[in-house]
C-alpha cells in the first residue's frame, strides 16, 4: 500500500468530503487497488481500478463521480480536457474509493 496524490477540483474535493464522491475517473491509472490519499487530513482507500468507454462512465457511474446527471459529468469532462473534449469511446480508469475509518 503506498500514499499517492491525486489531484481534485475544488468543487470535487467537496463532493468527495461530503460523501458525495466515490469514484474518479482519469486518462491514466493513479496507483494500484490498495493505495491510499489524502483530502483536507482524511485518508481515502483505491478499492477497484478499471478501464472502460468514457460514455459508459458517463451512463453509469454520474453520481458516483459526484454529479448531478450524465450531462453535468459530460460537461465537467470537457472543461477539464478541452482540446480533446468528451471522446464516448475513449478509454478511461475508473478509481472507486472509500474513506479510512481509523
Amino acid at each position: 500500500m503506498t500514499e499517492i496524490t491525486i489531484p481534485f477540483r475544488d468543487d470535487m474535493k467537496k463532493a468527495i468530503l461530503e460523501g458525495r464522491k466515490s469514484a474518479t475517473t482519469r486518462n491514466k491509472r493513479y496507483g494500484k487497488e490498495g493505495d491510499t490519499f489524502m483530502l483536507d487530513g482524511q485518508k481515502f482507500v483505491l478499492r477497484y481500478i478499471h478501464k472502460m468507454p468514457l460514455d459508459a462512465v458517463a451512463r453509469n457511474l454520474w453520481m458516483e463521480e459526484g454529479c448531478s446527471s450524465k450531462e453535468q459529468f459530460i460537461e465537467i469532462w470537457k472543461q477539464i480536457h478541452p482540446r480533446a473534449g468528451f471522446i464516448a469511446r475513449q478509454l478511461v480508469y475508473v478509481h472507486e474509493f472509500t474513506k479510512v475509518i481509523e
